[in-house]
């Protein structure tokens, strides 16, 4: 006999079945018995990835290691960029180990899909997205004043510095050793150098200005 769709609900459990039968002459046996259901399969990515859900330029640099959970026993593979990697499964604990090549320079989204076949044949399939951002922009204005000099006039007053930088980055600009916070707003920078930081005379003085972005990337511009 074969038990119709939809009698036994969908889940992991105990199910005990009992089957009568009476012969010819009216004699009745009875036996009951128990079978394991098993339809579903725990599966799951540990989020966020990175401690901050984005993978930056130090993240890349090396292997990017993902982990999750799946029910015991179950074999897992997990997909990027077209290429299958087996997971280690301990207990109920998965992990992989993807290599820095599927994450390539740039801002965009990671596509990864995670694969897992349990001991009793039921797959589940995860599809996320993992954001990669590995690149930091910022820049120097040249020259920093309209001719190109910094006079007395000028030094007297302070010296601002100006750029661009990616929104919400922190830019600090360093002159012999002396470092200057810089103010951001939107995608610009900003900052005043004091008459103090500069001597007088003719040469050229060296800057550098540093920027790191929400993801952790540094950008570093420099002039002198």
């Amino acid at each position: 006999m074969s038990i119709p769709p939809g009698v036994l609900p969908a889940g992991r459990y105990e199910q005990s079945l009992t089957i009568s039968a009476t012969d010819k002459a009216g004699n009745t046996a009875e036996i009951t018995e128990t079978f394991l259901v098993d339809t579903v399969i725990g599966l799951g990515l540990d989020r966020p990835v990175s401690g901050d859900d984005v993978l930056n330029a130090d993240e890349v640099k090396g292997d990017v290691i993902l982990t999750g959970v799946v029910d015991e026993g179950a074999t897992v593979f997990v997909t990027v960029g077209g290429t299958d990697y087996s997971a280690t499964v301990e207990g109920e604990a998965w992990s992989v180990a993807i290599p820095a090549n599927e994450f390539p320079s740039g801002e965009y989204e990671q596509e990864v899909t995670v694969t897992a076949r349990d001991e009793a044949g039921n797959v589940g399939v995860l599809n996320e997205t993992l954001l990669v951002d590995t690149v930091a922009g910022l820049t120097l204005g040249i020259p920093v004043s309209e001719d190109g000099f910094i006079n007395e006039a000028e030094l007297a007053r302070g010296v601002t510095l100006s750029g661009t930088v990616e929104q919400g980055s922190a830019v600090f600009v360093e002159i012999d050793g002396r470092v200057f916070p810089a103010m951001v707003e939107g995608g610009s920078w900003s900052a005043i150098i004091p008459s103090d930081a500069l001597a007088r005379g003719v040469y050229d003085q060296a800057i550098t200005v540093t920027a790191t972005d929400p993801a952790g990337n540094t950008a570093v511009a420099s002039q002198s």
